[in-house]
């Protein structure tokens, strides 16, 4: 299965302190008729679920998630590459299914001319091997980082390829 990537244009941080979540139950119990309950693992595998608020993005940027959303992950069928909420390793994670699979819980002006707005979401992790990439520079919101054959930029400081 294709693992998607996340939008470039869209900043992939979570706010401080947002996190909420952890790992799913994954024992299914029964009780005899006599002596202590018995349990056992449902699977071989149970996936950790954490609810988030992303940083405040800008509407082109919350059109981009949007457009992406729809379109990459075919309405969040898909799962994509993301960092872990609590260690920041990547892997592989799917929006989880409600109605509706994301919030937009506020808008407000981040100055004058320009519109906020606060998204939120839960995320599911997924059985799938994410290939590691090699972090070449990290500083506050920059992050280079190269993955296979090609190099991810995020917003903050411009990057410039030829030095």
């Amino acid at each position: 299965m294709n693992i998607q990537q996340w939008p470039f244009e869209v900043p992939d941080c979570i706010m401080p302190l947002s996190v909420e979540g952890g790992l799913q139950d994954n024992r299914v119990s029964f009780e005899p008729e006599v002596g202590p309950p018995v349990e056992r693992p449902r699977s071989s595998w149970a996936p950790e679920v954490y609810s988030l608020d992303m940083r405040l993005m800008t509407v082109a940027q919350f059109v981009a998630f949007e457009t992406w959303y729809r379109t990459t992950l075919r309405y969040g069928v898909l799962p994509f590459e993301f960092s872990h909420p609590i260690t920041r390793k990547r892997s592989a994670w799917k929006i989880v299914k409600g109605s509706p699979p994301y919030q937009v819980s506020k808008q407000r002006r981040a100055a004058p001319d320009t519109r906020c707005i606060a998204l939120s979401f839960s995320i599911m992790s997924f059985p799938a091997d994410v290939p590691d990439g090699y972090l070449l520079q990290e500083n506050g919101d920059y992050v280079l980082q190269e993955n296979g054959d090609r190099i991810i930029v995020q917003e903050g400081v411009p990057f410039d390829g030829g030095s």
